[in-house]
């Protein structure tokens, strides 16, 4: 490859043309373009350097991804698989024979055994739930309740225009048999498919055919007769989307309040023109009410629900109107109380407890219950080390990679014969050679870098210091250490290969196994009088071996979850201090350093381009005398000739 400096800007190469050279029958550009060479050797040499900034700030970052993603998943203390969470350290399995009445999990300090749960009563929150407003669809039913199918033998449906005739034969038996003959002859009437369908509800003791409005204009009648006491045969079919007039309500504007736990809500006035999903939103905005109270509309069964957000018998609702909220399913002055939930467990050791408690999820001597429904269950809870030791073990193989590629970054030998390429140079090559040369000249980029260095430094003297308090130790003891090979400096190792002896550890004594990872170091009052350094200093003796690694990490790319440029790694990759004119200030970080080189490159280009318009100035002046030489030439010739 040859060693050539990059194509020049106006010698030549640039958008300006110049027309020079027609008298003295010189090359001018050619000429320019080599009287330049230096200067474009110094813009190559500052963009080269630049390009070697720009490739050790992409490192940089690629590194700061990776460390962020080790934090996430193994040092926040939201994640599951937080190492420094002494919860971690108990896993438990727990097992339930009926999930449908109770499930568990269990933490630090459980009692391990079979656990009996009986749910007498589940919290619940405090509901006012309306009529259905598709009361207008329910047809013929017996004394029971249920659908009469012999009401509806025989009849006509009048659709659109359109009739279905209902079969009266024996074919017909059940109310499954009734929706599947009227929606078949709904899909084969090519006027009717796509409009309208059937379905069968059953809410509590009323059992209703609903018709499904599916396009805007559908009118349906049944043999003229009366509709659950209306005297009109046309069913309406409703949605949230329904105007609050198009069910009933006939007066201008509706207002009402709503209480909850003695609070009222804002006045909620709405005009019959608004719509049931109006209703539904103003309450659930109402500023009052905070979202302690949720509307909603049960499109199944046409009904208004109103719940309070929480559970338990200290919620209570109520609606204050007057009978207009009748039209819409609802009684005025109704109100209703949450309930608590009422349980009876009896533990492993015999003992039994009974009580109520106003959520159905929650926390008794480490298990963590969460209760499903009415009924007995038996929870079975048994220590479960494979959980803890397949963490360690996961976050093990992601931090030794980590270290690995780190170590790798910063060991590595730079090859000085590979440069970053000219703009010249990667015109002469294709794009296979220009990957295969950048790849050369990217190594070596962050050998012996300082950050890097000292981040690895302070993690592996994480593990060396005893931590005070804690009752096991890092080491030979409970099967974990560090690596003694010194390419493979930093890393974690199991000591007999397996992990089967840090498992044993973890099973015989978790509780020192927890601290001597996840144990938070605390000052006392004299040690907090000390100068910052020392305090440091002491914590982190009496921090546990993760805690102290979290911290590190902290600093050199900040707190879980952000992306500040405040931290060792992230500032010097990322924040730029440096706005002066000839990049000169700021504390040197990759952003300075390449906008200091983004100067650089600016300032040279304007002296090149200044000794590039001398020079074609002197090349022109030249053409000017040549032409006068020249014309003086030709009048002596033309005199001499003349004689």
């Amino acid at each position: 490859m040859s060693d050539s400096i990059s194509g020049l800007t106006g010698a030549g190469g640039g958008d300006m043309m110049r027309i020079v050279g027609m008298a003295t029958g010189l090359d001018v550009d050619s000429m320019v373009k080599k009287m330049l060479l230096a200067e474009q050797a110094k813009i190559d040499h500052a963009k080269q350097k630049k390009q070697s900034i720009v490739w050790k700030q992409e490192m940089y970052r690629d590194i700061i991804k990776d460390v962020k993603e080790l934090q996430d998943t193994y040092f926040n203390v939201t994640s599951k698989d937080c190492i420094t969470s002494a919860k971690n350290y108990f896993d438990h399995d727990v097992t339930s024979i009926n999930s449908t009445v109770a499930t568990a999990t269990a933490g630090e300090g459980v009692l391990e055994g079979n656990y009996n749960v009986k749910v007498d009563k589940l919290a619940r929150v405090a509901q006012l739930k309306g009529n259905s407003l598709f009361i207008q669809g329910e047809i013929a039913k017996d004394a029971s309740g249920q659908i009469d199918i012999s009401t509806w033998k025989g009849k006509t449906i009048e659709i659109n225009g359109q009739s279905i005739n209902i079969d009266n034969s024996e074919n017909i038996k059940t109310v499954s048999d009734l929706i599947n003959n009227i929606n078949g002859q709904i899909s084969n009437n090519t006027e009717l498919s796509g409009k309208l369908s059937v379905s069968y509800i059953k809410d509590g003791d009323n059992h209703y055919i609903k018709f499904n409005k599916l396009s805007n204009e559908v009118s349906v009648k049944i043999d003229n007769t009366t509709v659950t006491g209306l005297n009109t045969g046309e069913i309406k079919s409703i949605n949230s989307f329904t105007k609050l007039s198009d069910v009933g309500l006939d007066v201008d504007t509706l207002n009402f309040k709503i209480n909850y736990n003695g609070k009222d809500s804002k006045d909620i006035i709405l005009g019959k023109d608004k719509t049931i999903q109006d209703l539904i939103n103003t309450i659930n905005t109402d500023e009052n009410l905070k979202g302690s109270v949720k509307a909603s509309f049960d499109n199944t069964t046409g009904k208004i629900v109103i719940n309070s957000s929480k559970t338990g018998s200290t919620e209570n609702i109520k609606i204050i109107g007057d009978d207009n909220l009748q039209k819409l399913g609802l009684n005025n002055n109704a109100s209703a109380q949450g309930q608590d939930a009422l349980f009876n467990i009896t533990k492993p050791d015999g003992s039994q407890i009974t009580m109520t408690e106003s959520k159905n999820d929650f926390t008794l001597n480490g298990v963590n219950y969460s209760l499903k429904g009415q009924g007995e269950t038996s929870l079975n809870v048994k220590k479960d080390v494979d959980k803890t030791f397949d963490r360690i073990v996961k976050f093990m193989d992601k931090y030794n990679s980590l270290i690995d590629k780190i170590n790798t970054k910063v060991t590595e030998k730079k090859d000085y014969s590979y440069k970053p390429l000219t703009e010249s140079q990667r015109k002469e090559m294709k794009e296979d050679e220009i990957k295969s040369w950048e790849e050369q000249a990217k190594k070596g980029v962050l050998r012996n870098d300082d950050n890097l260095q000292n981040m690895l430094q302070s993690l592996r003297a994480t593990f060396f210091e005893a931590v005070e308090g804690a009752e096991a130790s890092f080491g030979q003891s409970i099967g974990i250490d560090t690596e003694g090979k010194y390419s493979k400096a930093g890393q974690i190792k199991f000591t007999d290969g397996t992990g089967a002896k840090f498992k044993e550890a973890l099973k015989e004594n978790p509780e020192g196994i927890m601290k001597l990872f996840t144990q938070t170091g605390k000052l006392t009052e004299e040690e907090s009088k000390l100068p910052e350094t020392k305090q440091k200093e002491i914590l982190n003796k009496k921090s546990g071996i993760f805690q102290r690694m979290d911290s590190i990490i902290r600093d050199y790319v900040g707190i879980p979850g952000t992306t500040l440029n405040s931290a060792i790694l992230t500032k010097y990759a990322n924040k730029q201090e440096d706005y002066s004119l000839h990049g000169s200030g700021g504390s040197n970080t990759l952003p300075d350093q390449i906008y200091k080189h983004d100067n650089k490159v600016k300032e040279l280009s304007k002296k090149m381009f200044k000794k590039q318009e001398l020079l074609y100035k002197k090349f022109s002046r030249l053409e000017v005398a040549m032409n006068k030489y020249n014309a003086q030439a030709g009048w002596l010739m033309q005199q001499f000739g003349g004689q």
